[in-house]
């Protein structure tokens, strides 16, 4: 028994005295060196395994783990699928480039929501609806969706980009919109669109918003979208087409 002791503590402080290990290698040239029992033939369990996840973790890791490896499955369209690693003087998981995403945009942020809360404009009266936005994608995992928001993950200059439309079933009159970005609940005339839905004769009649503009945001804004009916004729309007909001960091 104290001859297997010794020989324990003898192993033990030899790995502590070189501080490096390695696997299916007798002269490891790093902290930790792995190597496949076979070159030529492979054994099908060489490699590193680092974690699979999901999503990533709702608390951010520390200081010390700055560096820490994981790889994320393509569960959601959020995020795109591949290795990430913890930039903690970021504060964010950074996406570590393949040839896949090579070609890709990893500046640009999308997302879209096709439906009016808490339901379709009807009656007379002026009348406001939010658009929930539903599906994000991004590459950076910083970016996410808040209770129908868009939460900015990184203050930045950003040019901003909406597309939507609405369809109204009343075709004697004639209705005005304004559609709006809001930044944490708050109108700004640069962020706003105004457009007219015509008078017709037999059917219903579309309306399209379009707002382009460079603007400066702050990580943790919530960005949300808001259409309003600033006309009083009964009728009931209803989101025709998806309202998508792009935004693309350009710093």
């Amino acid at each position: 028994m104290k001859k297997i002791l010794l020989q324990s503590l003898f192993l033990l402080a030899g790995i502590l005295i070189k501080s490096q290990i390695g696997i299916n290698n007798t002269n490891p040239k790093a902290s930790l060196h792995l190597d496949a029992k076979n070159k030529i033939l492979p054994e099908s369990t060489v490699g590193l395994g680092v974690p699979v996840v999901d999503k990533f973790p709702t608390t951010s890791p520390s200081s010390n783990q700055d560096g820490m490896l994981i790889y994320l499955r393509n569960t959601t369209d959020s995020n795109l699928e591949g290795f990430y690693y913890w930039d903690h003087a970021k504060s964010n998981w950074e996406y570590i480039m393949d040839l896949k995403a090579a070609g890709l945009d990893v500046s640009k942020t999308i997302a879209s929501g096709s439906s009016f809360s808490p339901n379709n404009m009807s009656g007379n009266g002026v009348q406001s609806r939010t658009i929930p936005l539903t599906t994000i994608n991004s590459l950076d995992p910083s970016f996410s969706l808040s209770n129908g928001g868009l939460k900015i993950g990184k203050t930045a200059t950003y040019y901003i980009f909406l597309t939507g439309g609405v369809y109204k079933d009343a075709v004697n009159n004639v209705n005005e919109y304004i559609t709006e970005i809001l930044i944490n609940g708050v109108s700004n005339t640069q962020l706003t669109s105004t457009n007219t839905a015509p008078g017709g004769d037999t059917v219903g009649r579309s309306s399209t918003f379009y707002i382009a503009t460079i603007f400066s945001l702050n990580k943790d804004d919530i960005l949300t979208v808001k259409t309003t009916r600033t006309t009083t004729a009964a009728n009931t309007v209803s989101v025709d087409t998806p309202y998508t909001l792009t935004i693309i960091n350009l710093n």
